[in-house]
């Protein structure tokens, strides 16, 4: 009996051990005693190992999930809470496929299926997104085209104001421009009243009258400056004119120039007088001619009064120019008795009727001339010095007394 209760008593020990191991294998998926030795035993931990091993991994893979979730929250990702709810779902099918005893293919079937629904949902999202921004990207098109027809309406409207403004101002421009017509050119009040004239000396009056009296009285407006111009240049003395308009009193004033008579010569029994142009200027013989020289040796067998000289030579006439206007530059004008063209080889003139200058050729016939006016102004010659000055050689002056 004593054996008995021993052994009865060692039994229940054992349970208790064993069923203890169970409660602890549970709770920490390990067993720390080896002592077991029995085949049930045995199966019984290979089975708990395996089911807490499976327990582990699915804990981690849920845990590296959830740290991949948080990731891409952090970073920006908007699919942050299909890929959770897909995480959710696929750790859900793990579990349950493993407490209803499922097998591993079943469990990776699940997974599959939860990865399918997240990518599913991700391009659902994405397609969503896709149209909100072109409704957004429809409605600023919308809102810009309602801005630029508005804008376009208020350009049409600002043109057509400045359109009808300007409209308004050609008509007034228009009907003040009549109103001054008729006072200008259908009134006396801009009637010419007198005609003034500045700078004449041989000019009379009575040839200013002749050629632009008929404007007094006239309106001033119905003539031109250029008209009256070109009507005062047919007098032969004026060389330049100038006219203007006053309008009050309405009037014209004349400024001129004269021309200044430089030679004259004879054709016929007409006194022909030139400037150093060679512009006829004059043929009445109103001109004092003991003051200008007399021309030799040049024939001209017709002219007419206020045009250019036109003789038998064309050399003599180049010759006689040059000739004048080395004079009127040295001052020698006045104080020339005459000048003689008729040998071209040996030129000559007369200075004061006492000193006579051979030039020769025309070969640097100016030069020749500044010579002369070198030597008469020096002091060699005096007042009363008479003789022959041989200015042939240019640039030398031979003096014979």
């Amino acid at each position: 009996m004593d054996n008995k209760r021993k052994n009865s008593s060692a039994h229940r020990s054992a349970e208790l051990a064993d069923s203890g191991r169970r409660s602890s294998a549970g709770t920490s998926g390990s067993y720390g005693s080896r002592a077991v030795r029995s085949p049930d035993a045995l199966r019984r931990r290979q089975a708990a190992d395996e089911r807490g091993s499976g327990a582990v991994r699915r804990d981690s893979s849920v845990s590296r999930r959830g740290t991949d979730m948080r990731r891409s929250y952090y970073s920006g990702y908007e699919g942050t809470r299909d890929s959770t709810q897909s995480y959710r779902q696929t750790a859900r099918y793990d579990t349950s496929g493993h407490s209803s005893g499922k097998s591993t293919a079943e469990r990776d079937k699940s997974r599959n299926a939860g990865g399918t629904y997240s990518r599913d949902a991700l391009r659902q999202d994405d397609l969503q997104r896709r149209s909100m921004s072109q409704s957004r990207q429809e409605g600023q098109q919308r809102r810009m085209s309602d801005a630029e027809r508005r804008r376009r309406i208020e350009k049409e409207r600002r043109q057509r104001r400045l359109r009808q403004k300007r409209i308004k101002a050609a008509a007034v421009f228009g009907l003040f421009l009549i109103v001054a017509v008729i006072l200008i050119f259908m009134t006396p009040v801009f009637n010419i009243r007198q005609i003034t004239l500045e700078g004449n000396n041989a000019v009379t009056k009575e040839q200013i009258q002749e050629k632009v009296g008929d404007l007094i009285g006239k309106n001033l407006f119905a003539t031109t400056t250029g008209n009256i111009e070109s009507r005062v240049m047919e007098i032969p003395q004026v060389n330049t004119v100038d006219a203007a308009k006053k309008l009050f009193p309405p009037s014209i004033k004349l400024s001129i120039t004269e021309c200044s008579p430089a030679a004259y010569l004879l054709s016929g029994n007409k006194i022909v007088v030139i400037n150093s142009d060679l512009k006829i200027i004059d043929d009445s013989g109103s001109f004092d001619t003991d003051v200008i020289p007399s021309i030799s040796g040049v024939s001209i067998p017709s002219y007419t009064v206020n045009t250019k000289l036109s003789s038998d030579s064309a050399e003599k006439e180049e010759i006689l120019s040059t000739m004048l206007k080395s004079f009127e530059a040295t001052g020698l004008l006045s104080s020339i008795s005459y000048i003689s063209l008729d040998d071209l080889s040996n030129i000559k003139f007369n200075y004061n009727n006492r000193i006579e200058a051979d030039c020769g050729s025309q070969l640097e016939l100016e030069r020749k001339i500044r010579m002369f006016a070198a030597v008469i102004s020096s002091d060699s010659l005096d007042a009363n010095t008479t003789g022959i000055i041989d200015l042939s050689v240019p640039g030398t002056a031979v003096i014979n007394r």
